[in-house]
């Protein structure tokens, strides 16, 4: 009996996964662009606790976004000793963090498991700001304009992945029917 069951389990996967696509909406861009705002207390590094970079980015054609993907390249990085901490914040919403090691050049952030809906129907606001200042002395790290790839994106199943599983679902409801009857005929 087992061996129809993983068989069975096995075609429906195997056909599932031939059948699968990924369809997803995606913008890629450069931040900062050149039209960000850039609040520093001292300087023109985001080495102070609430020091951001901020940019808004429009005509994204993504109405809503569950990763996002950024290697922020740093034109300068002094760094000794400590971290630049800093939080990456999507239309008011925090969705992770980043830390800037010293003798980083460039910090890749990948980041998923969040759902943040456009503003004004493909928009959104991209903010990363400082969580804590950096020790006296021990440096801090620049951002530079435009050189710095992002991508916000969200994939989307197709029905597939659906079909999947509801044979899976079938299956079960299977087995347990036939081992209802089963237990009854002992």
């Amino acid at each position: 009996m087992y061996k129809i069951i993983f068989r069975n389990l096995f075609v429906v996967i195997v056909l599932t996964l031939l059948g699968t696509e990924v369809r997803a909406d995606f913008w890629t861009g450069s931040f900062p662009n050149g039209t960000e705002t850039r609040q520093t207390a001292r300087g023109d590094r985001f080495w102070n606790e609430s020091d951001f970079i901020e940019e808004t980015l429009l005509n994204t054609s993504v109405a809503s976004v569950t990763t996002l993907d950024l290697d922020l390249v740093h034109d300068v990085n002094s760094l000794m000793g400590d971290t630049q901490d800093m939080d990456v914040i999507l239309n008011g919403v925090t969705i992770g963090s980043l830390m800037i090691q010293p003798g980083d050049s460039v910090t890749s952030i990948r980041l998923s498991g969040f759902d943040v809906a456009a503003t004004g129907g493909d928009g959104y606001v991209l903010r990363l700001e400082t969580t804590r200042t950096v020790i006296a002395g021990r440096g801090s790290a620049g951002i530079g304009i435009g050189s710095s790839n992002l991508t916000i994106g969200n994939p989307i199943p197709e029905p597939g992945s659906v079909f999947f599983l509801a044979g899976l679902a079938a299956m079960l409801a299977k087995r347990k029917r036939e081992g209802a009857g089963n237990a009854r005929c002992s």
